[in-house]
């Protein structure tokens, strides 16, 4: 089963993240240590954080997520003798479909609130990955799909401090850490040969941005 929900402040801001146990479960929390703590501790010992992706709207966010996967995944919403509520799907898509489509919908209702003209590390995905900064990554999208990606959908952008320096950084990190190879060598596009999970290759991205943004650039 799966639960979808958040966590985060009384100003809203916090992360979304999507569970499993079997089934699924999406909800918000500030602190999801301390929400993942309670949800096990009142009957679900197994329950694991498959993603957790930072949500400007918190609940709003949830709840676009909630109705994107009764809409386009088939999920089917249930109540427990708990009384909590949890995600059933007996199509059983993998839990990388099921990420990526979180990440879009959180992606599409944050770009709602962010602010145009700061500098931004972009991850792309058509099924090879591209690493790009713009400061402006919606309309940077669209240029891409339009330029002949049109399958191209962002998987997660990263504030920079410089964004120039900070997709360098990303784009090395990913080839040292992960093995990914540039598709052609002046190229922002990279393939995939170790089978690098989605996770991981967001994770890299990001920390290759902290450790920009703080001068630590190894």
């Amino acid at each position: 089963m799966a639960e979808f929900g958040y966590s985060g402040s009384a100003k809203g801001k916090g992360k979304v993240y999507l569970l499993k146990e079997v089934k699924y479960k999406i909800g918000c929390s500030g602190n999801l240590d301390i929400r993942l703590r309670d949800i096990r501790s009142g009957g679900h010992p197994y329950a694991e954080i498959v993603v957790k992706i930072r949500a400007h709207k918190q609940s709003g966010t949830k709840l676009a997520v909630q109705e994107m996967m009764k809409r386009k995944l088939d999920f089917q919403k249930i109540t427990l003798d708990d009384k909590t509520k949890w995600f059933i799907n007996p199509r059983e898509p993998t839990d990388e479909t099921i990420i990526d489509e979180v990440r879009q919908v959180v992606y599409q209702h944050n770009k709602q609130f962010k602010e145009k003209g700061k500098d931004n590390v972009y991850l792309l995905k058509e099924v090879t990955y591209m690493i790009g900064c713009s400061r402006d990554p919606v309309r940077r999208l669209r240029e891409i799909q339009m330029g002949g990606h049109p399958g191209a959908v962002i998987m997660e952008t990263f504030e920079a401090d410089e964004m120039n320096g900070a997709e360098t950084v990303a784009q090395n990190r990913v080839e040292v850490k992960l093995g990914m190879t540039r598709i052609a060598p002046a190229t922002d596009w990279f393939e995939n040969p170790r089978g690098a999970t989605d996770a991981q290759i967001v994770e890299e991205v990001r920390m290759a941005v902290i450790d920009h943004n703080h001068g630590r650039n190894n």
